[in-house]
């Protein structure tokens, strides 16, 4: 049994409960009520019932970011349930690249600091480099 309550989830002995699914079930065999809005989100965003169950069971578990909601996470998807993880409530594959094509801030204006500026501004032209 767990509980949700701290990221990652923690079973009641206080060890980390990140896969709690049965290794040895057939995946096809792992059960998920679907409610409305996930079928709609499941043929909006081309996800099948069976990635839905292999994320279910081999995905790593967090608290959810509503009361009462579990988020499993495998791979880039993402299923959200109810505490029980029986009611499946949305799904959606997570962009992790957002971050990686967006602009750098414009620091033009700004001294160099940080491990991340070059050697131009650490004296680059200097005889004994």
């Amino acid at each position: 049994q767990t509980e949700v309550s701290s990221n990652p989830i923690k079973s009641r002995d206080g060890t980390e409960d990140k896969r709690p699914n049965k290794p040895d079930q057939a995946t096809s065999e792992v059960s998920l009520e679907d409610s409305r809005h996930l079928r709609k989100r499941k043929q909006e965003r081309d996800i099948t019932k069976r990635v839905l169950q292999k994320v279910k069971k081999h995905g790593f578990k967090y608290p959810g970011n509503r009361p009462d909601t579990v988020k499993h996470v495998h791979g880039k998807v993402v299923l959200v349930t109810d505490k029980s993880s029986k009611k499946g409530i949305t799904a959606f594959r997570e962009n992790r690249r957002r971050f990686v094509n967006r602009a750098p801030p414009d620091t033009s204006e700004q001294a160099p600091s940080g491990p991340h500026c070059s050697l131009t501004h650490l004296g680059s032209n200097n005889p004994k480099f």
